[in-house]
């Protein structure tokens, strides 16, 4: 949902997507509770605290209930606003009788649910801006190779099959514009990989594996795409491997032997008025937490080479 980095997820149920376990979060909760529990001494002395968070729940629920009844399940404007009428104003009656328990303990609960609204809602801005951000410098896909077709980007092709990650089939990896405009060579066979993971447990359809030549065969540029559920682990070479010898995918190699190149965005704080300072300074702060695309992606270490490039935040 693009609120966090991107952590490592296990999925412990085949029916809910939203069944999880976050080994991090988890460890960071147990962290949190030692704390607390520690530092309020007593369950009586957590009392005030309770009382505010379990009301705060309360309004907070009643909220998100409105809006996905309205949203997903397209319920009638009146008939939502008809119940938040009734219950919000219980749940905020409840609520405003605990606020004399602020000083007395019930600070911290408002304390620990702004803090983490503050790092979702800037994860959540700063990913925004840098995908922007990274889209422009990226550019179109269908230039990039329409200049390579035309002779307008001139390139040495040298053997060898060389695999790029990237989030779309839209865009050109960084990684990818970085070799053929920087160093203006380019292996023989390119191979683009856009991995999608659907709101299924596994996904075994027909298109599980969707390859394009993207307009031109005789270019050895190809774009796959790898749909996957979301308790299956990815596997970027097993999936090459499927897609080896459709419509313009040729791998030089066995998967596990190509040159995997994967793109890596150093973010620095600039002057741009996108967010306020301490703001970009946090989003870095948090972007260091992000897991490795070779484990999250299941590349091979000792073939996978990271190119950086630099986007102001």
């Amino acid at each position: 949902m693009d609120f966090v980095p991107r952590l490592a997820i296990r999925h412990t149920s085949t029916k809910l997507a939203g069944q999880v376990y976050i080994p991090s979060i988890n460890w960071m909760l147990f962290v949190g509770v030692v704390v607390i529990v520690v530092g309020f001494g007593s369950s009586a002395a957590l009392a005030s605290a309770y009382g505010i968070a379990v009301t705060g729940t309360f309004i907070v629920t009643t909220v998100l209930f409105a809006t996905v009844a309205r949203t997903l399940w397209e319920t009638s404007r009146w008939i939502v606003y008809a119940g938040l009428a009734f219950m919000l104003p219980i749940d905020v009656a409840f609520f405003a009788a605990n606020l004399t328990k602020i000083e007395h303990g019930g600070w911290l609960p408002l304390a620990i649910g702004g803090v983490i609204f503050t790092l979702l809602r800037t994860w959540q801005k700063g990913r925004e801006v840098i995908t922007a951000k990274r889209q422009a410098k990226e550019g179109p896909m269908r230039e990039f190779i329409e200049s390579i077709h035309w002779g307008r980007l001139e390139l040495q092709r040298i053997p060898g099959t060389a695999i790029f990650l990237n989030a779309t089939r839209e865009t050109v990896p960084l990684a990818l514009r970085t070799m053929a405009e920087l160093n203006h060579v380019l292996q023989e066979q390119v191979v683009v990989v856009t991995v999608q993971i659907l709101p299924v447990a596994v996904y075994n359809q027909p298109d599980r594996v969707v390859v394009d030549d993207l307009g031109y065969s005789d270019d050895g540029i190809s774009h796959v795409t790898g749909k996957f559920g979301y308790t299956e682990k990815l596997n970027v070479p097993a999936l090459l491997a499927v897609a080896d010898g459709r419509r313009g995918v040729n791998l030089t190699a066995p998967p596990e032997e190509c040159a995997y190149f994967v793109s890596r965005i150093n973010i620095a704080r600039s002057l741009d008025p996108t967010m306020v300072s301490w703001r970009k300074r946090l989003y870095i702060h948090l972007s260091g937490f992000a897991s490795n695309p070779v484990d999250y992606f299941n590349l091979p270490a000792e073939k996978t080479v990271t190119v950086g490039a630099r986007i102001d935040l």
